[in-house]
């Protein structure tokens, strides 16, 4: 299952993470999951609430 979280530890650095890469801002980790999320619904044929769990939504 996949993840998503702030970080705040790192020196007052904010870092986002997904599925275990970091990204510098919000806006990237989000383009991320929803990619995941897309390729979740066509490769793997989960239906929408599946993929929404598993990308942690």
């Amino acid at each position: 299952m996949t993840r998503s979280h702030r970080n705040e530890d790192r020196g007052g650095e904010h870092r986002w993470t997904f599925n275990g890469v970091e990204y510098p801002t919000r806006k990237l980790m989000c383009e991320a999951r929803r990619a995941e999320y897309v390729r979740l619904l066509d490769e793997e044929g989960m239906n929408f609430t599946q993929a929404a769990h598993a990308v942690g939504v």
